[in-house]
């Protein structure tokens, strides 16, 4: 069915746009309440979405294959050694993979939803060296609790390949806010945001923190052990939102930095550099091998909701 700019979901309570031509981002997210529009992620107007890396100021974007950082640009599997490079100027190593800052195909786009694919190797992105082919595919869907969005990616290629998604929001912060979920541990990292080997930490003061309902600041952590479920609060318009992220992704990011108006939790499969640590068991974040013709895939929900 082509690309487009900007494909619109609407319904009595929500609205949502994507724009599978940016890098298939979420450009809005919000509720219509008493002729106020409330928004749930950070929102973008379409006309801001100029180059690729526009795409970090988007709502949302997706991740795909993997979340975050791989080390040094150098991918190890098995006794096999890929060399890659920086997908973005700014930043050395190569971050959340491709998907982000290419264009999307749409497949689907009805009045209930929307889904857009991603194929690589693709011609609106550099392929960093990345050895493997794949296909990635978003379904966004409203409904009167929220918004729905399955992720899922294939191996397209010959040869077994580490495989990772997620998704990339941003939400206001205010003072006195509530953001509650519970892990059960927490990576700590380098200079260049990779985790190191032994710096896994149970019951740590942010861990503690999120359980408590507290957003520390300074953080760009991978947290372990998520139970896919996640509670914030805005007490400015009185709304909340409850997320709820099915068993694939067992981990969060979570990006709250100083003095900005914005945090990110990210629902993601697994940690930073987990690719490169194959063995790293999923209790600590470990990444999945899909083989040829694999898939995997989840589901994320945005529940928004009004006190009395």
């Amino acid at each position: 069915m082509g690309n487009s700019e900007l494909l619109i979901l609407k319904n009595a309570s929500f609205e949502v746009g994507v724009s599978p031509n940016k890098g298939g981002v979420i450009t809005h997210f919000f509720s219509a309440l008493d002729d106020r529009k409330i928004h749930w992620f950070r929102p973008i107007d379409i006309s801001e979405l100029n180059e690729p890396i526009d795409a970090l100021n988007s709502a949302s974007f997706p991740l795909f294959p993997f979340s975050n950082r791989i080390a040094n640009n150098l991918l190890t599997v098995g006794e096999r050694n890929y060399t890659l490079s920086s997908n973005v100027v700014r930043w050395p190593q190569i971050i959340h993979g491709h998907s982000w800052l290419g264009k999307w195909d749409v497949t689907h786009n009805s009045d209930t939803k929307i889904t857009i694919f991603f194929q690589f190797p693709n011609s609106s992105v550099d392929s960093c060296g990345w050895p493997y082919s794949y296909e990635a595919e978003q379904t966004f869907e409203l409904n009167d609790e929220g918004l729905k969005i399955q992720l899922k990616l294939l191996n397209t290629s010959n040869m077994n390949m580490p495989a990772g998604m997620g998704i990339h929001p941003y939400f206001f912060v205010e003072p006195n806010m509530q953001v509650l979920f519970n892990t059960s541990g927490q990576w700590f990292a380098d200079e260049l945001n990779i985790p190191h080997t032994h710096t896994h930490r149970e019951e740590t003061e942010s861990v503690i923190a999120f359980r408590e309902g507290y957003l520390p600041i300074g953080l760009d952590h991978n947290f372990t052990g998520w139970d896919g479920e996640a509670y914030i609060n805005w007490p400015s318009h009185g709304g909340s939102m409850k997320i709820k992220a099915s068993e694939a992704f067992n981990n969060a990011v979570v990006y709250s930095p100083y003095n900005e108006s914005y945090f990110c939790l990210e629902p993601v499969t697994h940690v930073t550099n987990a690719f490169n640590h194959i063995d790293l068991p999923k209790s600590l974040g470990g990444a999945q091998m899909l083989a040829p013709t694999e898939s995997m895939q989840g589901d994320i929900l945005f529940i928004p909701t009004f006190s009395e």
